[in-house]
């Protein structure tokens, strides 16, 4: 048979409704897939009051939740061994309580990860003690000759329909956290009883730094031990953690520097932003592609304002604060964790030694209507809210200042 005459991989001329399978998909496919069926197939016989279809899609609707946890589990003994989290070797068979056992037996230390997993209980011991195997909800008869369900006569489609809906949201928070994880743990902020939430959470509880020596500190650090069931040694190496990276110590009160920028030429930088940037909000009247309805003067003042903007502060920073500054805000604008900083940091000085140009490369960064907002993200995550505040204000009192000004003008 060609590929032009299968009756189900051949393509139409549209390609509205073209999948990706195959070498296109991703694990996440088929994991999201057979929960996402079960539900649907529950929501529409429900909604389209398919009365007479009860009593066939049940199965597959059966199947497909059971299936999805299967790969749930898979998925996550799969992407938790890779990162060195979950340890032994995985079963290869379709038990899905052996599965979920296999992840409640792991000492991995994350407090969230292993209570959406002890959530998943009821639903695993239910299906498994039904199908042990996957083959219940897909044969009416056994390998054995007896018959599939035999000890149930009836099944409420509204009840198994409000099920998946709680089980899919307890899967979809499951896959989520595991991915956080992944991403936490390239920070090197965990230990082996505690993820970086966890980290986060004793540090919340915790008095600031400088009071370690109360009382206060001493009854957080008892409840801390035993929430999360750690000795005085690893709770210890839990404070070490803490201490070391910066998002996590300034919770207890414990600012970070920066590697190269001062305090004053980050004021500088932002003064000189709102040179450029005079007039922030967005105009209402037009989209701005009005050539011949442009305001040339205003246009070369503009250019002026940029050269003197750039001359100033080329003269007045160094390539390494350049580098600063555009890692700062990149901090900002994509989400990174302030652990990652130096890296970025050291990324972007190699970045800017390839293109030598300064000019360029903090016009970059500066031209953006967004910087001072991102530019103080980024700040706040490498441990300087104070600064970020002071960047704030300036950026903020500025364009008061200028609105004012033309009110009253």
């Amino acid at each position: 048979m060609s590929t032009n005459d299968d009756p189900f991989f051949s393509l139409g001329q549209s390609s509205t409704w073209n999948a990706c399978i195959g070498k296109q998909a991703f694990d996440e496919n088929y994991v999201d897939g057979y929960t996402d069926a079960a539900l649907l197939l529950a929501e529409t016989l429900i909604r389209e009051k398919m009365f007479g279809s009860r009593d066939t899609i049940v199965f597959p609707i059966l199947y497909n939740a059971r299936h999805g946890i299967e790969l749930t589990l898979k998925y996550l003994i799969k992407r938790l061994g890779e990162i060195g989290v979950a340890q032994g070797a995985p079963r290869v068979d379709h038990d899905i309580l052996a599965h979920w056992q296999f992840l409640m037996g792991q000492p991995f230390g994350d407090e969230t990860l292993r209570q959406l997993l002890a959530s998943l209980e009821p639903f695993i011991r239910s299906l498994s003690n039904i199908d042990d195997d996957g083959q219940s909800f897909r044969y009416s008869e056994l390998r054995g000759g007896q018959m599939s369900l035999g000890q149930h006569s009836l099944a409420s489609i509204e009840l198994i329909r409000d099920s998946l809906r709680e089980l899919r949201t307890i899967l979809e928070k499951l896959k989520h956290r595991l991915w956080d994880i992944e991403e936490e743990r390239k920070t090197g902020t965990f230990t082996a009883e505690c993820s970086r939430l966890d980290l986060k959470a004793i540090a919340e509880a915790l008095p600031d730094r400088e009071n370690w020596k109360s009382d206060a500190f001493t009854e957080a650090r008892a409840a801390m031990m035993a929430r999360f069931n750690l000795s005085s040694r690893k709770f210890s190496m839990a404070l070490g953690k803490i201490q070391e990276g910066r998002e996590l110590k300034l919770l207890i009160g414990v600012q970070s520097e920066l590697a190269h920028l001062t305090d004053e030429h980050v004021e500088l930088v932002v003064e000189q932003w709102c040179r450029l940037h005079p007039d922030r909000e967005p105009k209402n009247d037009d989209l701005g592609l009005d050539y011949f309805g442009r305001n040339f003067e205003e246009l070369f003042n503009k250019d002026d304002a940029t050269e003197e903007v750039m001359s100033l502060l080329l003269n007045r920073l160094s390539h390494d604060e350049i580098a600063d500054i555009d890692t700062l805000f990149g901090m900002g604008r994509d989400v990174r964790y302030g652990e990652h900083y130096e890296a970025m940091l050291a990324d972007n000085k190699r970045a800017h030694a390839v293109t030598n140009d300064l000019w360029v490369n903090l016009n970059h960064v500066l031209s953006k209507r967004s910087f001072a907002h991102e530019f103080a993200k980024g700040l706040e995550r490498v441990g300087r809210p104070d600064l970020a505040q002071t960047v704030r204000t300036i950026a903020d009192g500025d364009h008061r200042a200028r609105t004012c000004g033309d009110a009253r003008g």
